[in-house]
């Protein structure tokens, strides 16, 4: 990085400014929190699995066949996903898991079949709620680039939008973002440099 000393008065930096550009749009990945039905299903799942463990059900039925219609309901998103990537050729894990469950479900293991689709779904959720958190917190920052750049051309200023600007020299006053990488040409000032670092606080 190459710095002039500039007068006081020239209270910006001139930065040079690569090809690099900005759209004035970004597609936003919609990320939904788990829907009621995920929470129902989960609910009535974990109620079925301590209904099965206090064993209420050997005074009417011979098989805890609640634990077996409840892992059937209960897991179908697992199943249902299973068999569109198969049909797609792909080995995912949900293949696996739906092997667990059927393997579970043909030894008399209802309960265990249970208990495994149940801690499955639970971990996809938390999964989903956590990769939305990140994505919301990563779409902030993009949010927070600038969307209009000061430039000199033919010694005058002028305001284009980021996308607009290819090889220019940009000015940046103090206390503002850096809206694109590039080399300092001249000038001494105070710029937030966080728009780069990926800092949460100006830097």
């Amino acid at each position: 990085m190459k710095i002039e000393a500039a007068p006081k008065r020239e209270a910006h930096d001139g930065h040079q400014h690569h090809n690099h550009v900005h759209g004035d749009h970004h597609d936003h990945d919609h990320e939904h929190a788990a829907d009621v039905s995920e929470y129902v299903r989960l609910g009535l799942m974990g109620l079925v699995i301590v209904a099965s463990l206090t064993g209420w059900w050997r005074h009417w039925l011979s098989r805890d066949w609640l634990a077996f219609a409840a892992t059937l309901v209960g897991g179908f998103p697992i199943f249902k996903e299973a068999w569109e990537n198969l049909r797609k050729r792909r080995m995912t894990m949900e293949l696996s898991r739906t092997l667990a469950l059927v393997a579970a479900l043909c030894i008399g293991q209802f309960l265990t079949a249970l208990v495994i689709a149940f801690f499955v779904l639970f971990a996809e959720m938390v999964e989903g709620y956590t990769v939305g958190s990140g994505r919301r917190a990563i779409q902030t920052l993009i949010d927070a680039l600038p969307r209009q750049v000061r430039v000199r051309r033919g010694g005058e200023e002028r305001e284009l939008s980021t996308n607009e600007v290819v090889a220019e020299t940009i000015i940046i006053r103090p206390g503002e973002r850096i809206p694109a990488d590039g080399v300092v040409i001249k000038g001494h000032s105070f710029v937030d440099q966080s728009s780069i670092t990926g800092e949460s606080l100006p830097v």
